[in-house]
């Protein structure tokens, strides 16, 4: 790091966003202890004893990548390493599934540094340590994993808010990850226990929006670590087995919203589709890793195209259709 680069850093008015000014307690995410340089509020404090971590968050000089490309733009190293740079964010690094080195750019809103960090770092170091994170939110149900997987904006976070409105515990937003490696049983771990909701999702349940609280500028979207009409929940702290996976998407009409099953070889082609940071872990290499792990998963696990056909109005009634079904209900 150059000594200009150290000056930049030391400045009070770039550091603020990022560092803090008494020491940051080390988090859980995943099993892991996280020793990070900037707090992680979206994590729950580490409480597990007294260990090395498993995972470390620094700063430091990470050369961008597409320095003047808007957007994102990444690429993979030969060591098995992987940089990505997001436009007016900063710069990334996660080397080995255990270190991520951030470079965030003067001015960047600490919660979009955050965003890029619990997203899109996260997924590929959950690839470097040879787990299948899935685009998808999950609740536990009855001591089982329920995964609602989806394109962006098809509303998995909000029926996961639906889940949680019915008192069950959210075990990830936005990538769920799965532990494939032990034989005859998948399982999840407890991963980022906070909800990423848009404005009208937070209307629609009569919840007041924070300012401070928006995830990235310019977006209507915010971030609620608990649903303020509902007792919290707290998350299992250790893993359970995947019981299902859901597949959201929008009805064409009415008579064809609901559940549909998806058989056979079906459903690893449909984990392989909803597999988070797809491209970026087969850049890293990884196609017999992601192969097995969807091959294995669909095998053993449940999986149901998931339509539904309206607006929010229906998002509590859809939620319990979900907890009937996982109860033997439906």
């Amino acid at each position: 790091m150059t000594r200009s680069r150290r000056r930049a850093l030391a400045s009070p008015a770039d550091r603020g966003p990022f560092l803090a000014t008494e020491p940051v307690a080390d988090r859980a995410l995943c099993g892991w202890r996280v020793r990070s340089v900037i707090d992680l509020p979206e994590l729950p404090v580490w409480t597990q004893g007294d260990r090395r971590p498993d995972v470390t968050i620094a700063l430091g000089r990470v050369t961008p990548v597409g320095d003047a490309a808007p957007g994102m733009n990444w690429n993979a190293a030969g060591d098995g390493g992987f940089r990505f740079t997001v436009a007016a964010v900063g710069s990334y690094r996660i080397s080995q599934g255990r270190v991520i080195t951030i470079d965030p750019q003067v001015g960047a809103m600490a919660s979009a540094v955050r965003q890029y960090l619990l997203g899109t770092a996260f997924g590929v170091l959950c690839h470097q340590r040879g787990l299948l994170p899935l685009h998808a939110s999950c609740v536990a149900i009855n001591g089982r994993a329920v995964a609602i997987a989806g394109a962006s904006g098809a509303g998995k976070s909000s029926l996961a808010a639906a889940l949680v409105r019915l008192g069950y515990p959210l075990l990830g937003d936005d990538v769920c990850v799965i532990d494939a490696s032990e034989i005859n049983a998948p399982r999840v771990l407890p991963a980022i226990p906070r909800l990423k909701l848009w404005r009208d999702v937070l209307d629609a349940f009569g919840l007041a929006v924070d300012p401070a609280a928006r995830i990235l500028e310019g977006i209507e979207k915010y971030q609620a670590q608990a649903l303020p009409d509902r007792p919290a929940v707290p998350p299992p702290l250790t893993p359970l087995p995947l019981g299902v996976v859901y597949y959201l998407d929008q009805a064409g009409s009415r008579d064809n919203q609901g559940f549909h099953p998806i058989r056979g070889a079906e459903r690893a082609a449909a984990l392989a589709g909803a597999v988070y940071r797809r491209k970026m872990g087969l850049a890293l290499g990884l196609l017999p890793q992601i192969f097995t792990a969807t091959m294995t998963v669909g095998a053993l696990v449940p999986g149901h195209r998931l339509l539904r056909h309206g607006d929010l109005s229906g998002l509590d009634a859809l939620a319990r259709s979900v907890v009937a079904r996982q109860e033997g209900r439906g």
